[in-house]
């Protein structure tokens, strides 16, 4: 169990203004931003699986205080600033299986699981939302095969991520990628000393996809001017890296 309070640093470029040309949007600068302060509180759990391998659970609560987020600034428009506070909470499992025990001999399996919640008022509505940008699931399992006698290696995986939106005054959206990244990969571990190894990634066909809705005003009380949206292929990956000395 560890209690933590910590203080954290400010980013230079929060105080400054910043043009986003793709989406016409701007930040103000804001000079009046203080650091974050935050109750940090982590339980963490370990378990060894003897043969089978070891799994480890942490849960966590991070109370946050003068929380930095996009606010309405006082010459109207929108900038980098300070709400009164944040929460965050969820668990992290991560897990290590061999699979020795029924006879595939040098594979394992690891496994990282991320699911976790966040609140706060909305600085413009002052309705309870979650945080921008967000991540609040992941999933990822990876399968890893070292051929028992040889210097050959192959696996394959996914990773799953979801996250939340972002909210501008006259703007909501959500970028995102996937729902569902896959890899695979095979690999030599001496070549010349070398280790090469060839991936392929991403033969399910994720996708990368930008959704907006933009306000012709501020969004608690402006209809709606338009909504985006975009869906590109992101396609098969094909990568071949060589890791050594030579």
């Amino acid at each position: 169990l560890k209690v933590q309070r910590a203080v954290g640093q400010l980013n230079f470029g929060d105080f400054l203004g910043r043009v986003f040309l793709d989406n016409e949007n701007q930040n103000g600068s804001n000079f009046e931003l203080v650091p974050e302060q935050a109750w940090n509180v982590d339980l963490a759990f370990k378990k060894d699986l003897a043969k089978w391998g070891s799994t480890n659970l942490r849960l966590f609560y991070r109370g946050v205080s003068d929380f930095v987020t996009l606010i309405p600034l006082p010459d109207g428009g929108e900038g980098r600033g300070n709400i009164p506070s944040a929460q965050r909470y969820g668990l992290e499992w991560t897990s290590t299986l061999t699979l020795d025990p029924i006879g595939f001999k040098g594979a394992k399996i690891d496994s990282n699981l991320i699911l976790q919640r966040t609140s706060l008022k909305d600085p413009l509505t002052g309705q309870t939302r979650q945080i921008d940008y967000w991540t609040t699931r992941l999933i990822e399992v990876n399968l890893r095969h070292d051929i028992p006698g040889s210097d050959w290696a192959w696996g394959a995986g996914f990773e799953h991520v979801d996250s939340q939106p972002y909210y501008r005054l006259n703007e909501i959206g959500l970028e995102s990628e996937g729902p569902v990244f896959d890899f695979y990969f095979v690999e030599h571990k001496d070549v010349l000393g070398m280790t090469v190894r060839f991936d392929l990634i991403n033969l399910a066909n994720a996708r990368h996809r930008v959704e907006r809705t933009v306000f012709t005003g501020r969004r608690d009380n402006s209809p709606v001017d338009f909504v985006e949206r975009q869906s590109r292929l992101i396609g098969p990956i094909f990568r071949l890296s060589v890791r050594g000395n030579f």
